[in-house]
C-alpha cells in the first residue's frame, strides 16, 4: 500500500550507440523488420546506418543516447498495485490506458528518426 500511495512514476533507461554523423547514410530496412517493430513503410522515416569512417574508427557509431520507459502511476495503476497484481497485468493496463511509454516504443522512435539502428535498439530492448 505505501508504495502505491507515494509513487508518481517509474523510469527505466538503456544506452545505445548513435549513428556516426560523419558517415551516416539513409537505408531502407526489410519489411519484416519494420513489421516486427510495429512501423509502417509509409510513415515519415529517416532510417540511417553508419558506413564507417576515421571519425568513428570504422564502427559506424559515435556517442550514445538513452532509450527510456516511463510509467505514470495513475489511479488505475495504484489500485492494481494495492491488489497485488502481477507485473504483466500492470503493464497491460498501463499500455492500454496510455500511461506507459515502453522501451520498445522509444527505441523505435529513435530508429525511425535515424538516431540509432535496429541492431542497437534490439541489443538494448528485451523483445
Amino acid at each position: 500500500f505505501l508504495v502505491s500511495s507515494v509513487m508518481i512514476a517509474s523510469f527505466a533507461q538503456r544506452l545505445v550507440r548513435t549513428v556516426c554523423p560523419q558517415c551516416k547514410k539513409p537505408y531502407k530496412p526489410p519489411l519484416e523488420v519494420l513489421q516486427f517493430w510495429g512501423l509502417d513503410e509509409s510513415e515519415d522515416t529517416n532510417f540511417m546506418q553508419g558506413k564507417g569512417c576515421f571519425n568513428c574508427l570504422n564502427t559506424g557509431y559515435k556517442g550514445r543516447t538513452g532509450i527510456y520507459e516511463v510509467l505514470v502511476i495513475d489511479d488505475l495503476i495504484q489500485k492494481l498495485i494495492i491488489k497485488n497484481s502481477t507485473s504483466q497485468e500492470i503493464t497491460r493496463a498501463a499500455v492500454s490506458s496510455g500511461t506507459l511509454n515502453t522501451l520498445k516504443e522509444n527505441a523505435a522512435d529513435k530508429v525511425r528518426t535515424g538516431i540509432t539502428t535496429f541492431e542497437e535498439a534490439s541489443s538494448a530492448v528485451l523483445i
